[in-house]
């Protein structure tokens, strides 16, 4: 009986796929079950997380070795910030529900982008001792000549009540609904310096680093209550074309423009910076760039002096804008006798680029 009873529950039992199977050990098994695509599904997204990864380390570094060095890492350089992150949302989508651990693959890549890609700038300078001093309030703008809304930026200029206001792309025809009384102005070609304190000199710079290629240089002495302030104005060739022969699918021509362009760039970079090293301290450059901080140029000719937006502001800070770009390429810099205090990107002000505002203390006195 109790064979016979042990022959039917056997017979009746589910069979045990890995009984009788010598190729399959304990523990293991069979293909094709639901666990199993399970495992496989979490294998292609983990992939996936590290292949994005990858190729977002690929991207800075052809940013950081190849901007303003190779056609394609400068326009790498100028690409929006925000076409990096598109692939983010299915693979955080799919990682959340079947492999939350690809998420920190995920939130590096992320960190890679924010930060050595789109320079997100945190104003760790606020967090030093405040210098007694009086401060000294800038604005910098591209007035973009005919794009300006005068009205608007007048109310910005009497809202803030700079100290400083620093020009490009400058007309006349806006300076009496912008500057009433109180201001000291001086103009040079596109270039305009606006001053609450006298002008005491104006060197407009006509080297060939700025007749061959399109671009402008200046600079001013303003005396201040502080002492004498060097105030260095200019604004380096635009690699606009380039960039748009690029987005055109032109790919010869817009390669070789954007090498004439850098090329013209590093020049007249080079060419302010051997005036600004002339200048005695303190001094203050202000500019339109018409380069990011990650281009190679602007490490070779800037990067002694403090920018006021990577110093002092919050966020991406992108200073120009098209209807899908938008980029840093505006600077307030300061010598190394300044304290950035604050800086704030300013509202649209009718010109595509935004006006830069900052403030600035001699953490001791003049000598």
């Amino acid at each position: 009986m109790t064979d016979v009873h042990a022959g039917v529950g056997a017979e009746g039992d589910d069979p045990d796929p890995s009984k009788g199977d010598p190729s399959m050990e304990k523990g293991d098994e069979p293909a094709n079950t639901p666990r199993q695509r399970l495992t496989r599904a979490q294998r292609f997204i983990r992939l996936a997380c590290r292949a994005y990864l990858l190729f977002i380390l690929c991207v800075w570094a052809l940013i950081a070795l190849g901007a303003d060095r190779w056609w394609l890492g400068t326009a790498a350089m100028f690409g929006p910030v925000w076409a990096w992150t598109l692939p983010l949302a299915p693979l955080i989508a799919l990682a959340s529900i079947r492999q939350p651990r690809s998420l920190l693959t995920l939130a590096l890549a992320l960190g890679v982008i924010l930060f050595p890609i789109g320079r997100l700038c945190i104003p760790w300078q606020r967090l030093l001792p405040n210098p007694s001093a009086a401060p000294l309030k800038v604005i910098t703008l591209n007035a973009d000549h005919r794009d300006l809304d005068p009205t608007a930026f007048a109310q910005l200029v009497q809202h803030h009540n700079p100290d400083l206001v620093i020009l490009q792309g400058w007309r006349s025809r806006y300076e009496k609904t912008v500057f009433a009384q109180g201001w000291h102005l001086r103009r040079d070609d596109e270039l305009c310096l606006a001053s609450r304190h006298p002008i005491t000199a104006s060197r407009p710079y006509k080297g060939r680093e700025f007749k061959d290629h399109p671009g402008t240089l200046a600079t001013y002495d303003v005396a201040t209550p502080a002492g004498p302030v060097h105030v260095v104005n200019f604004h380096l060739a635009t690699p606009r074309d380039g960039l748009s022969a690029l987005i055109l699918r032109a790919w010869r021509s817009g390669a070789a423009n954007l090498a004439t362009n850098t090329q013209a760039r590093r020049e007249q970079s080079l060419a302010a910076r051997r005036i600004t090293d002339g200048l005695p301290a303190p001094v203050i450059v202000a500019d339109d760039f018409n380069t990011p901080t990650t281009s190679a140029v602007y490490r070779e000719c800037s990067s002694e002096f403090t920018n006021a937006v990577s110093a002092a502001g919050w966020g991406l800070g992108h200073t120009h804008f098209s209807r899908r770009i938008g980029v840093r390429i505006d600077h307030v810099l300061a010598s190394d006798h300044w304290r950035v205090t604050t800086c704030e990107v300013g509202p649209d002000v009718g010109s595509a680029h935004r006006p830069v505002i900052a403030e600035l203390k001699r953490p001791s006195a003049p000598p």
